[in-house]
C-alpha cells in the first residue's frame, strides 16, 4: 500500500487554454419506484470543464473538487 506524503494543492491564477471537453448525461432514479428524481440529459447535461464554476462557485468548493480528483491523478502519474 502506498501513502501520500507532503501532499498539497495550491490555487493558481486562471489561464486561457485549450482542453478536451466532455458531456456527462444521466438520470437519477428512485431504486424502489423507478421514478426519475433528477434528469441530467440534453440541455441539463453537465459539460466538463465548462460547468465547474457553476457547480463549484467558491474557491473552497473548487479546492474540495481538486482534492477529489488529486489522488487519482497522482496514482495515474505514478503508474499505480
Amino acid at each position: 500500500m502506498s501513502d501520500l506524503q507532503q501532499f498539497s494543492i495550491a490555487a493558481l491564477t486562471n489561464a486561457t487554454i485549450t482542453v478536451p471537453r466532455f458531456k456527462v448525461e444521466c438520470q437519477i432514479t428512485d431504486s424502489m419506484t423507478g421514478a426519475v428524481l433528477f434528469d441530467f440529459t440534453g440541455a441539463n447535461g453537465i459539460t466538463f470543464p465548462v460547468d465547474l464554476l457553476t457547480l463549484y462557485p467558491t474557491a473552497a468548493e473548487r479546492l474540495d473538487f481538486a482534492r477529489l480528483i488529486a489522488n487519482e491523478m497522482i496514482r495515474k502519474k505514478a503508474g499505480l
